[in-house]
């Protein structure tokens, strides 16, 4: 199937392999989105039109996890505080996010959970760079 972007508008748009291509996901993430109600789509023949408005507040909404507020509220991940998240880790070091996930699932650079997010501090960041550089 090939990626394009849809312009039917001066409103820059997507068709769902060009979102996914665009949020570094595979197609199924972006057409279950839709299919689920989190990302906002329309149908023009069997072509799925997705507005980069909705798809960058897909994008902030669907990455980001907060703390509950018995646990003080607040986004689990800030690179300020140097808790970074996968998705954080794959645009620094510039590798796709599921090849994070992969790592993190693996043991083969470390982190720690906080429920059911990943996170990746400053220290192990480091180590993830070391990581890559001795990669073959």
């Amino acid at each position: 199937m090939k990626i394009t972007k849809v312009s039917m508008s001066q409103k820059k748009q997507y068709s769902a392999p060009a979102a996914a291509s665009e949020l570094g996901v595979v197609n199924n993430t972006i057409t279950k989105a839709i299919a689920d109600g989190k990302l906002k789509a329309k149908k023009i023949g069997m072509i799925w039109v997705i507005d980069e408005d909705d798809l960058r507040a897909y994008e902030a909404v669907q990455f980001q996890r907060f703390k509950t507020k018995k646990d003080g509220g607040g986004p689990v991940w800030d690179r300020n505080k140097g808790k970074y998240s996968p998705l954080d880790i794959s645009e620094l070091c510039g590798i796709s996010v599921q090849t994070v996930y992969y790592w993190l699932r693996t043991g083969k650079i470390p982190s720690t959970r906080y429920r059911s997010s990943w996170i990746i501090h400053q220290k192990d960041f480091e180590v993830i760079n070391e990581f890559l550089k001795n990669r073959p």
